[in-house]
């Protein structure tokens, strides 16, 4: 029995928490989940391991003191049973305690160490008992139809200040995602995934369907008028230009009233006049037949998009050298640059924009949660919906995960954290099965007497 006793430096397969130290995790495996307040617990389950331990003394002591030291009568016999069966008692408990976690004494015996040996069964277990007992239709279903989620939420979003509330925890999520989004990342993605998808799409029929869609609804008239505009406005930004031309095709003379600038000058505003009216009349009367000619180009060139093939590959490549062009992807970057940092400026700032838009727009959602009748049962109804679809759908993949995770757990550091968790009180089985094995013995040794 001396082995037995704790000491101050070492500690023994009776007294010791994790008589078993922590193996390496295997390959793939996962560190089980830590207890809270792990030392505190700890501490606890080594002073009630060592006050069991000090009742199987206790109980040796007495045996052997009444056995072999003490007279021989009633008292002592009885003192001696009392011990004796205690002792039986303790070492009893202490085996079916200590085999939970571990091998008794190191004694790989059947039937031992079950939490660490009966690791997948005791996954699929509790596995099977969360699918079986919570997440199912039937158990989640009738409690959602309980709760007003729309009143929930419209009483939280109208109480000033909760939306705000969010405010730091919506920026630092933002500037994380903004920070791990670095512009090569952004590149490297656009090359990957966006421009590969652009360049397979065939372009030519897409921006025939377009065009054919605006003359549907008529837009087309309202953009051809804006570029009839735009050409004015190009022709009068260029006067000077299209005058040099003109004084080129007139060969240079001075008869004092007349003269070549003077003919330059009237030839350019005849054809600047021209200009302008040929251009206002295109844009005041739409069945000019200027105008209408340029239809009919537009019909051709959208014939040509759906049924010529070389027409399709000048698209094509047009689209290919845009997509490929160093100054589209030097654009496309800094357009990046500059949202992101207006995002973090807005976000921010204390009169964010972004916020005060999310502020409003949230108390006003709130309001017509609680107002509105129609509204909150559409929104009720869309949630349980969604939760009657996660359930059903998704549901067993919960229990799958807990099962999974618990065989992946290091079979040593999941009894040792349970042991934690629990030990403590197990011990108190030590304690019961000391007392209760001595009366047991008390009442043994009293009927041996009775019966003579």
């Amino acid at each position: 029995m001396t082995d037995l006793l704790p000491s101050p430096s070492t500690s023994t397969a009776l007294d010791k928490p994790n008589a078993l130290p922590p193996a390496p995790p295997n390959a793939g495996a996962l560190s089980a989940p830590v207890v809270k307040d792990a030392e505190a617990k700890r501490a606890a389950l080594v002073r009630m391991k060592r006050i069991a331990l000090a009742a199987l003394v206790a109980a040796a002591a007495g045996f052997l003191a009444m056995h072999f030291l003490a007279p021989k009568n009633f008292w002592t016999g009885l003192i001696e049973a009392f011990c004796e069966a205690a002792m039986v008692g303790a070492l009893a408990d202490w085996y079916a305690v200590t085999a939970l976690f571990r091998h008794p004494l190191g004694i790989k015996t059947p039937h031992t160490a079950i939490i660490p040996t009966r690791k997948t069964r005791l996954a699929n277990a509790l596995s099977n008992f969360v699918g079986q007992n919570f997440l199912t239709p039937q158990n989640v279903l009738p409690r959602l139809e309980r709760i007003n989620f729309a009143e929930v939420v419209g009483r939280w979003l109208e109480t000033p200040g909760n939306v705000k509330s969010l405010r730091e925890r919506i920026v630092g999520a933002i500037d994380g995602v903004l920070d791990g989004l670095s512009d090569a990342r952004i590149q490297e993605f656009s090359d990957r995934e966006i421009l590969p998808k652009i360049k397979d799409v065939a372009l030519a029929p897409k921006l025939s369907e377009l065009i054919v869609g605006l003359s549907k609804e008529g837009q087309h008239e309202d953009i051809l008028d804006e570029v009839l505009r735009g050409a004015a406005g190009v022709a009068a930004s260029n006067r000077a230009a299209i005058e040099e031309v003109v004084r080129q095709q007139v060969p240079r003379f001075d008869l004092g009233l007349i003269s070549s600038d003077y003919i330059v000058q009237r030839v350019t505003d005849a054809v600047m006049k021209r200009i302008d009216g040929t251009i206002e009349a295109m844009v005041s009367d739409r069945e000019n037949p200027l105008r209408l000619k340029v239809h009919e180009q537009v019909r051709t060139f959208l014939e040509r998009l759906d049924t010529d093939p070389s027409m399709q590959e000048k698209v094509n490549g047009l689209r290919d050298r845009l997509l490929e062009s160093p100054a589209l992807q030097s654009f496309a970057v800094e357009r990046w640059q500059d949202f992101k940092a207006f995002l973090r400026r807005d976000l921010h700032a204390p009169d964010s924009t972004i916020f005060g838009f999310l502020e409003d727009r949230g108390v006003e959602l709130g309001r017509s949660m609680l107002d509105d009748p129609a509204f909150q049962d559409a929104v009720n109804d869309k949630v349980r919906d969604a939760a009657a679809w996660a359930v059903t759908e998704h549901g067993q993949r919960i229990p799958d995960l807990i099962r999974d995770t618990i065989e992946r757990w290091n079979p040593e550091q999941v009894s040792e954290q349970i042991e934690l968790a629990v030990g403590k009180d197990l011990q108190y089985i030590r304690l019961n099965g000391t007392l209760v094995g001595g009366l047991v013995g008390v009442l043994l040794y009293l009927f041996t007497l009775w019966l003579g």
